[in-house]
């Protein structure tokens, strides 16, 4: 028998749709991690984490809603209760007038929300 070196016609087109077939897919893949529909601003990241941070601090709290529903707070007291950290010019986030902002948290008997209110 002759010995032969090297692929079939036949092995080559199948193994070129194999490979081409896996390109398609992982191109697919790759191309939603640099997807910018849903970046957001580091203004609304910052406002997300003092609306969880807020609600955390709710929950661990729920004394402060034995007389009301609703508590009132500025995001300078979630720093000085050590649930956010400022920076020594005063920024929250890396955003600036922040600390001023009112908070408002509240307790439905089961759940807690907490929502950051716009300035005045």
């Amino acid at each position: 028998m002759k010995n032969r070196n090297g692929y079939t016609m036949l092995e080559m087109v199948v193994l070129s749709l194999v490979i081409g077939v896996f390109a398609i897919v992982s191109i697919n893949r790759v191309s939603y991690a640099f997807d910018n529909d849903e970046t957001i601003s580091v203004e609304e990241n910052a406002f997300m984490i003092i609306e969880k941070q807020a609600k955390l601090y709710g929950e661990k709290n729920l004394k402060l809603f034995e007389e009301k529903q609703e508590y009132y707070m500025d995001v300078n007291n979630l720093v000085e209760a050590k649930y956010l950290l400022a920076e020594e010019d005063n920024k929250v986030l890396g955003c600036e007038d922040l600390l001023e902002r009112k908070i408002k948290i509240s307790y439905d008997g089961e759940n807690v929300t907490a929502s950051l209110l716009n300035k005045e």
